[in-house]
């Protein structure tokens, strides 16, 4: 059987109520969990420095960080990046003006995001991906399990739901994790290619 990728829902696994069953899913439970908050504040980044900057939620972020780069001019700020594997980092030069501390602050917290998402989703995927092949392996004996945990009628309808929706939770979220690792390095190459045309000094360090 196939289990579709279904959806990366927050939250914890559903209990099978078969201990040989649930030790695999709740295992990756913390994962689920983090895998989710990990995409969430990212969103939640991007969309903040975005209404920080003045540009719609819908503007890439190569618009974003050219308004960005203008009320940094405008203000006489002057920074530059720092571009080490897949992090880049923001350093001020000089005092920053009160009235661009927060626009600054916005775009510190993506870059944040970015690299906790890029440093942490390989690990997790490999987690989840582990528990959904070992998911897999026990789908062929997974009534006469079942049975031997003693479940019955709607209990045992119930546990093969449970389980099928386990495995497409599972991988859900690891799709899109991994998704959200793409379009993280692509943010951040935005942001790169944002600055360098701006006039923004960019070094890179290996």
């Amino acid at each position: 059987m196939t289990f579709g990728r279904g959806h990366a829902q927050a939250g914890k696994p559903q209990r099978v109520n078969c201990n040989s069953i649930d030790e695999i899913f709740q295992g990756v439970s913390q994962d689920s969990l983090e895998s989710t908050t990990l995409r969430r504040n990212l969103e939640k980044s991007v969309g903040k420095f975005k209404r920080s900057v003045g540009v719609s939620s819908s503007a890439t972020m190569l618009q974003a960080v050219a308004s960005f780069s203008g009320k940094m001019k405008e203000a006489s700020v002057d920074f530059h990046f720092i571009k080490q594997a897949d992090e880049l980092i923001l350093k001020r030069d000089g005092e920053t003006p009160e009235s661009v501390l927060k626009i600054i602050q916005a775009l510190e917290e993506v870059l944040n995001a970015i690299e906790k998402l890029a440093k942490k989703a390989e690990g997790i995927v490999k987690k989840l991906m582990g528990a959904y092949s070992a998911g897999e392996k026990k789908y062929p004996t997974l009534d006469e399990e079942l049975s031997k945990a003693d479940l019955k009628g709607r209990k045992l309808e119930k546990a093969r739901e449970s389980f099928a929706w386990n495995m497409q939770m599972i991988k859900g979220q690891a799709d899109q994790l991994s998704s959200a690792k793409d379009s993280a390095l692509y943010e951040m190459h935005q942001i790169v290619d944002a600055a360098s045309s701006a006039g923004i000094n960019v070094k890179f360090e290996f």
